[in-house]
């Protein structure tokens, strides 16, 4: 249960939960993802910035050095795994995009392919094929192997 205050421009007063605290940091904060995994967190109205480390669960803010998961920590976690998300819903629209593309290729082509292709191309055709799905999971282990932001970046080109 959170604890009550007076938001300026409300009327009287009403209870703020840890969900409502992680909204405001996610909407409202200056977020900027650093190296080794680690975050920027910065209220507007302040200069100096949290350093967040989701991965250690630590956060530079009072609470976060006195052991406590604070606001900062939650809102990068939440960030984090929106990201993961993403990642993970491209690279399957991805996969699906080119199975549905094989297979109109195939629908659209396969009497065609059967009347003219040799035992020996369609051999070939195959290797190709599987070929293809080999660097496609050489590419997904690598993405997975990256931030989620450089990953998406690339899945998206």
């Amino acid at each position: 249960m959170g604890r009550e205050v007076h938001r300026p421009g409300g009327e009287g007063v009403e209870a703020v939960t840890p969900q409502e605290k992680v909204q405001e940091v996610l909407s409202s904060y200056e977020i900027k993802r650093l190296d080794g995994g680690r975050w920027s967190v910065r209220h507007p109205k302040m200069e100096e910035a949290y350093i967040v480390d989701p991965e250690k669960g630590t956060c530079t803010c009072k609470a976060g050095v006195n052991g406590q998961v604070c606001r900062h920590l939650s809102a990068i976690r939440v960030k984090v795994e929106e990201e993961r998300s993403k990642v993970k819903r491209v690279e399957e629209e991805k996969k699906e995009g080119e199975a549905d593309l094989l297979k109109r290729f195939l629908n659209a082509e396969e009497e065609k392919l059967l009347r003219t292709l040799t035992p020996e191309w369609i051999i070939k055709l195959l290797k190709a094929v599987s070929s293809r799905v080999l660097e496609v999971e050489s590419t997904v282990k690598k993405i997975r192997g990256e931030e989620a932001e450089k990953s998406l970046e690339r899945l998206l080109e």
